[in-house]
């Protein structure tokens, strides 16, 4: 009997630690399902055990309930008891190997919920660093930006230029042939670049931008304008200086920008014969640099990003078959020429001849000169022009707009208005010119639209992107027929 009793009593003991244990079994299923649902696919294996495990507490608990029944009738039952006790030992045994299977899949849960912590946090820093881009590149819609003619600010032609294998010897063609100019026409195309300064890839916000603008003019009043709009726009602070044409004191601007250590510097040359002592000195200081506008000689294209402006060749080749066409494709004209040795000079006096002894060549080059864009000057030269050509002069071509205004005052006084005017340009006053039926044809050039494509360059450097080695800004002709599409002017 006594032995019974002990047998009932380990029996109960047996019975009570199990029910412990799978309380706290029970617990560990609940916090294990919880790692289940996260990690889903983990607990394939694991429901096996599971599974076995709850049949044994079904069959533990019904072990427990006859052992406290039978308590009462230990006497009699002390055989079964006996019985009983090697059921329990056999089943906390089977609950020993279902901890253990427990554990296996427990700390696959637990290696996999780690996974998936590390996952998330990875998932959380890469959303944090993405946001944190967002902010410092401050992406912005360019197509809302409007030039203050109501054209877009932001314009570039994308299409791919048509480069010709260039000429084994330029200067041995005559000045009437394109091949002659080819290496200012096309500067800046096929040159090797030496190793460039690396973007930091961190956005255009808080950066400093120098200019050196070539010159004092109101096309350049515009330049500024347009390129302070779009640094407003991405936080870009500007700085602004002028070399007024001359190549030595472009030198020393640059020199002067270099020193105040800005983030990057753009040109617009004072000569397209020139200009590599400026860019030494950028590319020695570590500062990247871009051109615009106009073009330097091709060497310099081996120390800059890229180069922006306008295709003056392209443009001013189109306004010559205009012209030519208006002059009935025959008779003599003159050029009214760009400041000497800018490549605004070549493009708009070679650019013009060589298109016309191409598409026109019965037109023949009578007189070309600079006159300063200077309106007294301008009228006394065409005058001169007139009483010496007489009949024979059909048309004239400036370089820039606002001479017209000279020209138009001397064809008048001497009643020539048969003589076809113009120009590059799209100033208030070729615009009023066109307008008035005064003059036939000018080019479009946005100024803003110039000076926003430069920074937008430099943007886009900023934010780590690549920068195509040339880009243009698109060029229309206006006439008296659409020019209120061009009004009112930038300039």
């Amino acid at each position: 009997m006594a032995a019974a009793l002990s047998h009932a009593a380990e029996a109960s003991g047996l019975a009570a630690g199990s029910e412990l244990s799978f309380s706290a079994l029970a617990e560990g299923i609940r916090s294990i399902h919880t790692g289940m649902a996260k990690v889903g696919g983990v607990m394939g294996d694991f429901a096996t055990s599971q599974a076995l495990l709850e049949t044994r507490m079904g069959e533990l608990r019904g072990v427990a309930t006859d052992v406290g029944k039978g308590s009462a009738e230990v006497a009699a039952l002390s055989a079964a008891v006996t019985q009983r006790v090697g059921q329990v030992a056999d089943l906390s045994q089977a609950n020993a190997e279902a901890i253990a299977e427990m554990a296996v899949g427990g700390q696959q849960i637990n290696e996999a919920i780690a996974g998936l912590a590390a996952l998330s946090s990875e998932n959380s820093a890469a959303a944090t660093d993405l946001e944190t881009a967002v902010r410092r590149f401050k992406t912005i819609d360019t197509s809302t930006l409007k030039a203050a003619d109501g054209r877009p600010l932001i314009e570039w032609i994308q299409r791919e230029k048509l480069v010709p294998p260039a000429p084994a010897k330029p200067d041995s063609y005559p000045e009437s042939d394109e091949r002659r100019w080819y290496r200012y026409e096309y500067a800046g195309w096929g040159v090797a670049k030496l190793p460039q300064p690396e973007s930091l890839a961190d956005g255009p916000s808080g950066k400093k931008v120098a200019c050196i603008l070539s010159g004092d003019h109101p096309y350049m009043s515009g330049y500024r304008r347009g390129m302070e709009k779009l640094a407003r726009a991405f936080g870009v602070s500007t700085v602004f200086y002028s070399s007024a044409f001359d190549p030595n004191l472009e030198i020393r601007r640059v020199e002067e920008a270099v020193a105040a250590r800005p983030d990057l510097l753009v040109i617009m040359p004072a000569s397209a014969a020139g200009g590599t002592r400026s860019c030494e000195i950028a590319y020695k200081a570590g500062i990247p640099l871009l051109f615009s506008n106009l073009l330097p000689e091709s060497s310099c294209f081996r120390y800059c990003l890229a180069w922006t402006g306008p295709d003056d060749w392209a443009q001013t080749r189109a306004l010559a078959r205009r012209f030519a066409e208006r002059c009935g494709n025959e008779g003599g004209y003159a050029l009214i020429q760009h400041v000497p040795g800018s490549s605004a000079f070549f493009a708009r006096s070679y650019g013009i001849s060589t298109e016309l002894s191409k598409v026109a060549p019965r037109m023949r080059l009578l007189e070309m000169a600079h006159t300063g864009f200077d309106r007294a000057q301008t009228a006394k030269l065409v005058r001169t022009w007139l009483e010496r050509h007489g009949s024979s002069l059909k048309g004239i071509y400036s370089a820039d707009d606002q001479t017209l205004v000279g020209a138009r005052d001397v064809l008048e006084a001497m009643g020539r208005n048969d003589v076809v005017l113009s120009a590059a340009g799209a100033s208030t006053v070729g615009l009023d010119l066109i307008g008035k039926g005064l003059v036939d044809s000018i080019t479009y050039q946005s100024a803003e639209g110039d000076g926003a494509l430069a920074l937008k360059a430099a943007v886009d450097w900023f934010s780590g992107l690549e920068l195509d080695p040339m880009i243009y800004m698109p060029y229309s002709i206006i006439t008296k027929e659409n020019v209120r599409e061009y009004l009112p002017a930038q300039w």
